[in-house]
């Protein structure tokens, strides 16, 4: 199911007002949709570990529609790390991203992709996170690991 077919559960209609999904704040909904976003598949804030489903369509890609263009990838790969620290840290507060290093395995094709992300280590100011992006089929596609500003929300 594509999301032009509507989100599963978890996904941005069905996040409530302030636009939380299974607790985690989420961004808006043209920001998510530009991105493929799905749903939130699950979230262990103690762990601080998100796992998000995303469809990368046809218009992502280059070579004929054929391959998700890089810069989704990481993107992909950056709203789970993020969504992973703000699950441990808890609302009213973000986190800018410092650093982001990104490794492709293999090409990403059209089609629903998971990324899980987790935080590795959380100080009062700074984290750092890893995610995994895997096709349906659980074959890797590409991982990251970032280091990111906790800091307050400034409203």
């Amino acid at each position: 199911m594509s999301r032009s077919e509507g989100p599963r559960s978890g996904g941005p209609a069905d996040a409530d007002a302030s636009g939380e999904s299974r607790g985690l704040q989420l961004p808006s909904d043209d920001l998510l949709e530009s991105l493929g976003f799905f749903e939130v598949v699950s979230v262990d804030r103690e762990a601080g570990r998100v796992r998000l489903a995303f469809d990368a369509l046809p218009r992502f890609c280059h070579s004929d529609g054929r391959i998700v263009q890089g810069g989704f990838v990481t993107s992909m790969l950056d709203a789970a790390m993020a969504h992973a620290i703000t699950a441990r840290i808890g609302t009213g507060m973000m986190v800018p991203t410092l650093d982001l290093n990104v490794s492709f395995f293999r090409v990403c094709n059209p089609g629903p992709h998971f990324s899980e992300g987790s935080v590795v280590h959380c100080t009062r100011s700074v984290a750092f996170a890893e995610a995994l992006l895997t096709d349906a089929s659980g074959t890797p596609i590409a991982r990251a690991t970032a280091t990111c500003k906790v800091a307050p929300l400034k409203g």
